[in-house]
């Protein structure tokens, strides 16, 4: 018959005060860790007031940044900016999704519209933001189906971490708050799809 604990509990068991402790040490850095990304969206709304719907999802490793007018069926996953994949299991582990900036745009209050259509929109403003240099911005539907523009965040996960770890983690909230801003540039264009009437 199957023992009820395999080794690994057993192992907990057996050091139980110990496991204890980790435990909890795990929740206080994922704890500091969160402190960050609310740094960060602190500094986004600093420069970009009108972003008035931002929040970390700690649990996925998410940010995002919307305006209240954007709203869609859920508060919570608000059609807008977002910076994907940013916690420690995302930094630390490099078979995990790796860190990346995205335009997410669900339908807001259950409007329809054509997704490929605004992507094509999308593409559209960003080549002209280029101003004739290549573009490192993704159109394809890889990042997702409701993905309409999406990046990979140019530092390596390493970088990253050790930004989070040196100088009380200003580096790192510099460095994401800057892809923020990269995004903000199509502010322009999801006013545009999000507060437009649809036919």
């Amino acid at each position: 018959m199957k023992n009820t604990f395999n080794e690994l509990h057993q192992w907990v068991i057996q050091n139980w005060i110990e496991a204890q402790r980790l435990e909890d040490t795990i929740n206080e850095v994922r704890e500091k860790h969160e402190a960050v990304c609310k740094r960060v969206i602190q500094a986004v709304q600093a420069e970009k007031p009108e972003l008035d719907n931002c929040r970390p999802h700690p649990k996925e490793g998410h940010l995002s940044f919307a305006r209240t007018e954007w709203s869609s069926q859920s508060d919570t996953w608000p059609p807008g900016l977002w910076i994907w994949n940013i916690s420690f299991d995302h930094l630390t582990a490099n078979d995990n999704d790796a860190p990346c900036a995205a335009l997410w745009l669900r339908d807001p209050r259950g409007k329809r519209f054509d997704l490929d259509k605004m992507r094509a929109k999308t593409k559209s403003a960003a080549l002209e933001l280029a101003k004739g240099e290549e573009p490192k911005y993704k159109f394809d539907d890889e990042g997702g189906r409701d993905v309409v523009l999406w990046y990979d965040i140019t530092e390596t996960r390493q970088e990253l971490l050790q930004m989070l770890l040196d100088d009380q983690s200003e580096k790192f909230v510099q460095c994401i708050v800057s892809h923020v801003m990269i995004l903000t540039q199509f502010i322009p264009v999801l006013n545009d799809i999000l507060l437009t009437k649809q036919p």
